[in-house]
């Protein structure tokens, strides 16, 4: 519900997407608007002012909601590698160079064999996140209708410069 959290009278914190949910909304043009929310903790019915006042910020999607706990089911090193994978998606549902190239360059990365990190494909689809080992799961995809033969034709050098800041940022910090 809310990428912020608040703090109860005791100090500790509590994440508004377990508190509130969305209980009425109505179409303004293309927009979807929240007009009421229900809170699960009290049972009252909060208008849109009230929950702002509440520290609710924004609305998350269920999509979203559904990629992190994906994400979640994870062991700590593939969640690594599906991060990794996850910057170089594209706007056409797909990745912005070949998965065999990404993992070389999760290798040179990491310093891991590349038959090692191959190994994660398994649990990356069995979490959901990619289906048939290359192919993204539809909550993971990108799509843009505007993308074209323009963005296509510039996915290589954008994924190779973006790999090149990481190593050069890996770089860096090892020497320190």
């Amino acid at each position: 519900m809310s990428n912020s959290r608040s703090y109860d009278g005791d100090g500790t914190t509590e994440d508004r997407l377990t508190d509130l949910v969305v209980l009425s909304c109505e179409r303004r043009g293309s927009k979807l608007n929240v007009t009421e929310y229900l809170d699960l903790a009290t049972g009252e019915v909060l208008n849109t002012e009230e929950a702002r006042s509440r520290g609710v910020t924004s609305i998350r999607p269920d999509a979203m909601v559904r990629r992190e706990r994906k994400l979640e089911t994870l062991r700590v090193e593939p969640k690594r590698f599906a991060q990794f994978l996850l910057r170089f998606r594209d706007q056409r549902c797909g990745f912005l160079v070949g998965v065999d190239t990404l993992v070389k360059w999760y290798s040179r990365l990491t310093g891991m064999a590349s038959k090692n990190i191959r190994r994660y494909f398994d649990a990356l689809t069995k979490a959901g996140i990619l289906d048939h080992d290359h192919v993204l799961d539809r909550d993971f995809m990108v799509r843009n209708p505007n993308a074209g033969k323009v963005e296509a034709r510039g996915a290589t050098f954008k994924a190779s410069c973006m790999f090149s800041l990481m190593l050069l940022g890996s770089e860096q910090t090892a020497h320190f």
